[in-house]
């Protein structure tokens, strides 16, 4: 009887406005970048009281996850990151087009893709390896295929961006804490809240 009471037991949309509302306000407050990257858990509990109320550690989507947490920004590396993603698999795909085996992989992607409009387990351990590792093997050549052209090493500085990407993003969040941390051992408790 308790279980059909918690908040998740409801219709897909009602179950998740809830958390999709702070969510969007967060991403409404900062929309270039976000609030913070993965810190959702620390601003849902403004909103609603825990207990009695359901703690969220994400916002029950990755839409909404990226968009609450690293805003337009995160939403634009999202996209280009996705689109790169389906461009190459589709290449994949044209190159061996009865291939069961690669129906299935993207199949399994096209499955985790679907799943996370609703829900974000990519804070999860096993997510970001699970959906590497099914795209790896999506990708990987097929045996007797011709090897595909070798492409320059010159990419990977681009990639190099996107460390620093993250590390800029950490370097905002400890700013803020530590802002926060300086207000409160002064003793000034309305500048401490609004910096946390």
């Amino acid at each position: 009887l308790k279980q059909t009471q918690h908040i998740t037991h409801s219709s897909l949309l009602d179950a998740r406005n809830q958390f999709w509302t702070v969510a969007w306000d967060l991403f409404k407050h900062q929309p270039l970048t976000g609030a913070v990257p993965d810190l959702y858990p620390w601003f849902y509990s403004r909103y609603f009281s825990i207990p009695p109320d359901f703690f969220a550690p994400h916002a029950h989507s990755a839409i909404f996850q990226i968009l609450s947490g690293s805003g337009l920004l995160g939403l634009a590396g999202l996209i280009v990151v996705a689109a790169c993603a389906v461009l190459l698999l589709w290449q994949t795909w044209r190159a061996d087009p009865g291939s069961l085996e690669t129906a299935a992989w993207l199949a399994g992607l096209l499955s985790v893709v679907f799943h996370q409009l609703f829900d974000y387990l990519f804070g999860t351990p096993i997510m970001p390896f699970l959906v590497l590792v099914i795209t790896a093997l999506a990708l990987a050549p097929r045996p007797g295929s011709r090897p595909s052209r070798a492409r320059s090493p010159l990419w990977l500085a681009s990639a190099a961006l996107v460390p620093l990407a993250v590390f800029a993003f950490a370097l905002r969040a400890a700013y803020s804490n530590d802002v926060g941390l300086t207000e409160a051992a002064s003793s000034r408790w309305q500048p401490a809240a609004a910096a946390f």
